[in-house]
Parts: C-alpha cells; structure tokens; sequence
C-alpha cells in the first residue's frame, strides 16, 4: 500500500484574493500616474 500526502493548492483563498486585490491596485496607480502624466504635458509652457 502506498502513502501519498495531500497535495496544496499552489494558491488558497487568501493568495488569490490578495494576488487579485494588488493587481487592481496596481492598474489604478497606473491608471492616475498616466492622468496626471498627460495633464502636465498638455498645459501650456511659459
């Protein structure tokens, strides 16, 4: 008979929420950097 240890998952609940949660946060960082990137090019120069 052969013993076979339970598998893990490679993520739980917990490491894919808080993969899903960063990447959101990330593309909204991103989201206003590209914002105020583009109001600053678009103002006039002095």
């Amino acid at each position: 008979m052969l013993w076979s240890e339970r598998r893990q998952h490679l993520l739980d609940d917990t490491a894919g929420l808080l993969l899903i949660s960063s990447g959101i946060l990330l593309m909204v960082d991103g989201a206003l950097w590209m914002a105020f990137l583009y109001k600053g090019s678009s103002e006039p120069r002095r």
